[in-house]
């Protein structure tokens, strides 16, 4: 039965991803089919090319940090592996921290300011319930501070939303993109750093 309801069930997923370089696309819907290739090994990877699966993401930029970076919200509208990755590369804005499909200066100057892992977070999920009424979830960036409590970044992260469908546990959270001076916080990375960079 629950199989039955969740096929009934139209899923919009939300991320958030830091990208090398100021985009400049505006807010861009990318619908490039993508291919999965196996390596010796058994390493799985993803390209752009015309003889894959649909494949569609949308891009939002929600924060500049000069030239260097861009932070995006992504949706995604299918479930390709890797998409959001290889969509990212194929716009020329490769994700910060992507060993596989990023850059390698870009990723080793972000080391600089603390980013040691990809920067691709599962911002929220959202649905209707086939009966009607919404239900969403959001997650805030992770933090790695060693007292939460007492982080500036740090923000509850659940909140009932009331649009839920009634009885349901609908949780959302606050502004995800808090932080210091406006600037969000991922893990120990130190985007308000990134911030004082200006335009260059």
């Amino acid at each position: 039965m629950v199989a039955g309801v969740r096929d009934q069930i139209e899923f919009e997923k939300r991320y958030l991803a830091l990208v090398k370089d100021k985009w400049e696309l505006g807010r861009k819907r990318i619908d490039v089919p993508l291919r999965t290739d196996l390596r010796v090994g058994g390493e799985r990877t993803v390209k752009a090319d015309a003889s894959g699966k649909p494949s569609l993401s949308e891009f939002r930029p929600v924060q500049f940090f000069g030239k260097r970076a861009s932070l995006m919200e992504v949706a995604i509208f299918t479930g390709r592996t890797h998409q959001i990755r290889v969509h990212a590369l194929y716009a020329g804005h490769p994700v910060a921290g992507d060993e596989k499909y990023g850059d390698e200066d870009f990723n080793a100057e972000m080391k600089t300011f603390g980013l040691h892992r990809m920067f691709l977070h599962a911002h929220s999920v959202s649905f209707e319930w086939p009966s009607g009424g919404q239900f969403s979830v959001n997650t805030p960036l992770p933090h790695s501070a060693p007292n939460r409590a007492t982080s500036p970044f740090y923000h509850n992260p659940y909140a009932v939303n009331p649009n839920a469908y009634p009885g349901a546990p609908g949780i959302i959270g606050p502004n995800s993109f808090a932080g210091v001076n406006g600037a969000p916080q991922f893990g120990s990375c130190r985007l308000p750093e990134l911030v004082k960079l200006g335009p260059d």
